[in-house]
């Protein structure tokens, strides 16, 4: 709704600092007791569940009226012919990211999933620019398209495009100067992973130099062609491991 609202800041602070911070202070809590897997858990669903309750409370301050429309009628078939596709892309979309997992976990051994996975969430911190972008641009290629304005989104979209790149190429030289000594961060083992991290990385550069294509896609009415691409995606990664 905020996205929609072109209220995409107010998410952003919630997501990226409000709910890190609050699970951040929970872990520090628990740490003093004795940290458990449980107990890390528990920290991220309070940390969410408060985010939540946050959301709402914004939302009835900022846009009340929002909440007292009354609407005798609505096209249930419509929403669903555009919603069903999104909820697909989503499922894919998971699956895609834990894909190489589950093999790694079935034919090898749990150390090499942990190194794995340590290599892989590195990596993730290529798309900051791409999902922090594509919060802000979403809203805004729905009403150019809708608007016919197809000169001015072709704009937008190089200059988005640009600016995604260039903060995922910062990102990627970070990490290749200093693969050993994050990996190293979670033990000597880690320093193994720093090939597996180089590559990943630049996977999400790749990535990123094709700029936000699915959300254009799916902000312009062509959801169905971007649940083709996802699962062949997913498809073509499992055939590749």
């Amino acid at each position: 709704v905020l996205d929609g609202l072109k209220r995409g800041a107010i998410e952003a602070v919630i997501q990226n600092i409000v709910s890190p911070s609050i699970y951040l202070m929970l872990l520090l809590c628990w740490l003093c007791f004795g940290l458990t897997q449980l107990r890390a858990l528990s920290g991220l669903m309070i940390a969410n569940i408060i985010s939540i309750f946050i959301y709402i409370y914004i939302l009835r301050k900022t846009q009340k009226p929002v909440f007292e429309i009354k609407s005798s009628r609505y096209d249930v078939r419509q929403f669903l012919r555009f919603s069903i596709p999104l909820s697909l892309i989503g499922t894919l979309t998971l699956l895609m990211n834990q894909v190489d997992i589950f093999f790694i976990g079935y034919f090898k051994t749990t150390a090499d999933v942990g190194i794995y996975s340590v290599a892989y969430k590195f990596a993730a911190i290529m798309l900051i620019g791409l999902q922090s972008v594509i919060t802000i641009f979403a809203p805004h290629i729905s009403e150019l398209y809708n608007n016919n304005e197809i000169g001015e989104l072709e704009n937008l979209l190089k200059l988005v495009t640009k600016w995604i790149f260039l903060i995922a190429l910062f990102l990627f030289f970070f990490l290749f100067l200093f693969r050993f000594s994050l990996l190293s961060m979670f033990g000597e083992d880690f320093a193994v992973a720093t090939t597996v991290l180089i590559i990943l990385a630049f996977g999400q550069l790749v990535n990123s130099f094709a700029g936000p294509t699915g959300t254009i896609l799916i902000m312009c009415g062509k959801q169905r062609w971007e649940v083709y691409n996802s699962i062949s995606l997913v498809l073509i990664n499992i055939v590749l491991n």
